[in-house]
């Protein structure tokens, strides 16, 4: 999962709250100014979706390599 934020606070609150969600690895992308990038990246995992004919969800997932 990604986060963006501007607030220090906010973000560890978050990222918490993920984790009682069961998310185990969340990136955090910096500062608000790069929530952008993960509107984009909602954008492009719908048109994958939809590309392997799963239409409104669907199972599959994007590796990020660090």
């Amino acid at each position: 999962m990604f986060v963006a934020g501007d607030h220090a606070d906010a973000k560890e609150r978050t990222t918490d709250l993920l984790k009682s969600y069961g998310w185990s690895d969340i990136l955090d992308l910096g500062p608000l100014v790069c929530a952008r990038g993960m509107e984009m990246y909602a954008h492009m995992h719908s048109a994958i979706g939809f590309g392997l004919g799963q239409h409104y969800g669907g199972h599959f997932g994007i590796k990020v390599v660090r």
